[in-house]
């Protein structure tokens, strides 16, 4: 899969859903999508289509204190044992079936082993909004 093939899929289907996703200009995605890549932040699933899904989520530097921009990817790497503890975002979401939503809610369990034991928040309309245990799990199993 190529840089280009990503922003191309996400392009195409940020628009879709209840909300926009990876709301950034070409070279501002570009760069997102590798600072994510970098950090073993990017989520992906593919299948005999192509590509079906992108996520973008990550370890926090602080606790959420109340203002978005401090939700923002750093530039300053988070060290596995803060991962294990920080509060967690997940900033970016695209699925377009229910099977690559359950792809992605894997790989994210996956990515943070101790995600049952950390606040995850995420951004939908503008405000931010805590992503509960519960929800996370339903989102398997919504059709």
């Amino acid at each position: 899969m190529l840089l280009s093939d990503l922003i191309y899929f996400i392009k195409e289907n940020r628009y879709k859903g209840r909300r926009q996703s990876f709301q950034l200009n070409d070279e501002g995605l570009r760069q997102y999508l590798v600072w994510a890549f970098n950090r073993n932040s990017l989520l992906v699933v593919s299948n005999e289509n192509g590509l079906s899904g992108v996520a973008i989520t990550y370890a926090l530097h602080k606790p959420y204190d109340g203002y978005i921009r401090n939700m923002l990817p750093q530039d300053e790497e988070v060290s596995e044992q803060e991962e294990l503890k920080n509060e967690l975002c997940v900033m970016d979401w695209i699925a377009n079936n229910k099977k690559t939503r359950i792809s992605l809610i894997n790989q994210f369990q996956a990515r943070f082993p101790n995600w049952e034991n950390q606040i995850k928040w995420g951004i939908q309309f503008g405000q931010t909004k805590i992503l509960t245990n519960k929800y996370m799990n339903l989102l398997k199993g919504i059709n």
